[in-house]
């Protein structure tokens, strides 16, 4: 495995194919948000919260419409996500074997592979969270709930299973993305895609997981740059901010806000990119020089 070759060419097709990032930061969201009330803090907590219940009880009709448009974009933004990761992983294939692509013919592909990269996504998503379920919680139970030893075995318990719940779900992280790749490239159905996943990892599990490590080495170390730069840009605004607080404010979000989305764009796309050219290198379809071995089909 030539893996500085795949982390160069990654980011190399990455850069060289910007019409890619728009797909990336889609492939790169997470889900969820927040939204922060402004209160008046002289007012008591119960009176807060008996004017908050007495607004809610006369707009329920405000608030239904409110939910249904939150649950619309989510829909929306996780359809857009599965798209985005079917359509990025083809075209990687693409102009790794030097064949034509665009912006028209990722998103093609990603509708393409939507179901496929959907089915494989709740299957994993279940594997998660159902290991997680059926030993956290009544741990967690006998924690909060128990009494002194029964808390102390819980704690115990917890302790011991963290680690190997951590390499179950890094474990199962590898078999999805691989199992993803498989859908798309070599055309699987889902099931059929998660059996030979499982089938290569477990022929290169020395290899997989040190991709993954070195992934997630990548992302801690983007997010590390990501948060001092935005530091380190924030601190003329807020100079700015305590001369007047909106002349601080609005040009730091028109100016730092842009910059992330577009660096989270960046490394969604290489990310996706990366977990491509590994799969190529990891089933045999590249020289370990990192170059694609073109068939006949290839080239017509």
């Amino acid at each position: 495995m030539e893996y500085g070759q795949i982390i160069k060419q990654a980011w190399s097709i990455s850069w060289g194919n910007k019409y890619l990032w728009f797909f990336g930061f889609f492939a790169a969201m997470g889900g969820g948000g927040n939204y922060s009330g402004l209160f008046d803090r002289d007012r008591p907590a119960g009176t807060i919260s008996g004017m908050m219940r007495e607004w809610a009880l006369s707009h329920l009709g405000l608030i239904a419409l409110w939910g249904a448009a939150a649950a619309i974009l989510f829909v929306v933004l996780i359809a857009i996500h599965l798209i985005s990761r079917g359509g990025l992983i083809r075209s990687f294939n693409q102009i790794c074997h030097l064949q034509p692509d665009n912006f028209e013919m990722t998103l093609g592909y990603g509708l393409k592979y939507f179901w496929r990269i959907l089915g494989i996504e709740i299957i994993y998503g279940l594997s998660v969270f159902l290991p997680l379920v059926l030993t956290i919680l009544p741990l967690g139970a006998m924690v909060i709930w128990g009494g002194g030893g029964v808390k102390l075995i819980g704690i115990t318990l917890l302790v011991l299973i963290a680690l190997p719940l951590v390499v179950i779900i890094f474990g199962l992280g590898i078999w999805a993305n691989l199992s993803f790749q498989i859908a798309v490239l070599e055309d699987k159905r889902v099931l059929e895609s998660i059996r030979e996943a499982g089938r290569l990892l477990r022929e290169t599990i020395g290899r997989s997981a040190l991709l993954g490590l070195i992934i997630i080495g990548l992302e801690v170390t983007f997010w590390v740059a990501m948060t001092a730069g935005l530091m380190a840009l924030a601190v003329p605004f807020i100079i700015l901010g305590m001369i007047n607080w909106w002349v601080g404010l609005v040009p730091g979000i028109l100016i730092g806000l842009p910059l992330l989305l577009l660096a989270v764009a960046a490394y969604g796309t290489f990310a996706s990119g990366y977990w491509t050219l590994a799969y190529l290198q990891l089933a045999g379809q590249v020289s370990p020089a990192g170059q694609p071995e073109l068939s006949p089909a290839d080239v017509r």
